[in-house]
């Protein structure tokens, strides 16, 4: 099952001890043929050098849930490179490290994609920093992807809580086409009923990234996966979901929120969805657009009712750039 040789992206910004608790039960996994990039966000010189020192085996000891997935630690990572967003990657070496402009999730994970468009690969693994996967879990994926009918473009996964393990957190969302709301649902029965699978976890086939393009990235956050299959099956690709228990999600801590969930988003967070929703509508609905922007009262009238006064101006100049 190795044969397929795969891409692992993650996106790094300040969370250094997130990325290495998911680098290291990355290091774990059976699947042999992989090779990953780490895409950071401009972070503070201090998150790099975390990263770098665990590479190289200096760090000993890593706060964890799961130390059953993620110790022993790893000595250190035998091939190591350090370029800047732009630099040519001459090879794909077990761990690469690229450092980029903060633009956004989506051009973050451009950047990767970029850097490895002449290079052989078959698969490319999005999945977000603040997972811990199981050591089947890429196995699990990749078979998975390969049974399914070629149209697949997208393979989700089911990801669980990962401070409460037995409970699902997703299996992905559903659109509502009029608004451009967004919901995400938690019971695999309703896997038929997706219209997308979950951004922090997408193994994507390397002729859906050639021939619908990368991720859209006047998305900085949220519905970037929407668009992303939307625009795949405008090319006749569909996604699907993986079943399986193999992914434990955080949630919440790439908008540097806290990690469990909690009632309201961070102003990051809450401007980034509203203003990704305008862009997403307009783009694939732009018909509704009127709708949407209408839908936007009672997006104000819930940040009156939070007390969130300071955040009206933000969001009607959101509503009148779009």
């Amino acid at each position: 099952m190795s044969d397929n040789k795969v891409v692992i992206v993650l996106v790094n910004y300040n969370g250094h001890n997130d990325t290495i608790e998911c680098l290291e039960s990355l290091k774990k996994i059976k699947y042999t043929n992989y090779s990953i990039i780490v895409v950071d966000n401009s972070s503070s010189e201090l998150s790099i050098e975390f990263i770098e020192a665990w590479a190289r085996g200096q760090v000993k000891s890593i706060k964890t849930n799961y130390k059953d997935i993620v110790y022993p630690l790893s000595k250190s990572v035998e091939k190591i490179h350090i370029i800047n967003e732009g630099d040519e990657l001459l090879e794909l070496n077990e761990l690469t490290i690229i450092k980029a402009e903060n633009r956004g999730f989506a051009a973050a994970n451009n950047v990767a994609l970029r850097a490895i468009e002449n290079k052989n690969y078959e698969y490319v693994w999005l999945l977000n920093n603040d997972c811990i996967v199981t050591r089947d879990a890429l196995d699990v994926l990749v078979k998975d992807i390969n049974n399914r009918t070629q149209d697949v473009g997208i393979l989700g996964a089911t990801l669980y809580d990962y401070y409460q393990p037995d409970v699902i957190q997703s299996i992905g969302g559903v659109l509502n086409k009029f608004f451009g709301t967004v919901k995400q649902l938690n019971e695999i029965s309703s896997i038929k009923l997706l219209d997308y699978p979950v951004g922090a976890s997408m193994l994507v086939k390397r002729k859906f990234i050639e021939d619908v393009g990368g991720l859209n990235e006047d998305f900085f956050l949220y519905y970037e996966e929407v668009d992303w299959v939307m625009r795949g099956m405008k090319k006749g690709y569909n996604f699907g979901v993986n079943e399986e228990k193999l992914i434990f999600h955080k949630e919440g801590a790439s908008t540097k929120g806290d990690n469990r969930k909690v009632a309201s988003k961070s102003e990051v967070s809450d401007l980034s969805s509203l203003k990704s929703r305008l862009i997403f509508m307009k783009s694939h609905f732009p018909r509704r657009i009127l709708l949407v922007k209408l839908g936007f009262v009672i997006v104000l009238f819930n940040r009156i009712r939070r007390r969130r006064f300071d955040l009206l101006p933000k969001i009607i100049r959101i509503l009148f750039d779009a």
